[in-house]
């Protein structure tokens, strides 16, 4: 999960040119349904995504396994403090 395209297309092309077996899917290549079901159906994938992809999603069973959060998309508590 990230909080920009910018990190999101970053990471898809570092993953891409790696020679690793696992079929990269990135926000923005087709619907969010369609790449919800490729990933789904797909062994050793990975789905890269932003906004629509934090709320409202959900893959059962042994498709996911693992969530990774670039960045949360949360300023930090301290942060308003030092503002006001």
């Amino acid at each position: 999960m990230f909080t920009s395209y910018k990190t999101l297309n970053e990471t898809a092309k570092f993953l891409s040119a790696k020679d690793t077996g696992v079929k990269v899917l990135r926000q923005g290549e087709t619907s969010k349904w369609n790449m919800l079901n490729i990933f789904k159906k797909t062994k050793n994938s990975v789905l890269l995504g932003v906004n629509t992809f934090w709320q409202g999603v959900d893959i059962p069973g042994k498709a996911l396994e693992c969530v990774v959060i670039f960045k949360l998309p949360f300023s930090v508590p301290d942060e308003s403090r030092e503002r006001g």
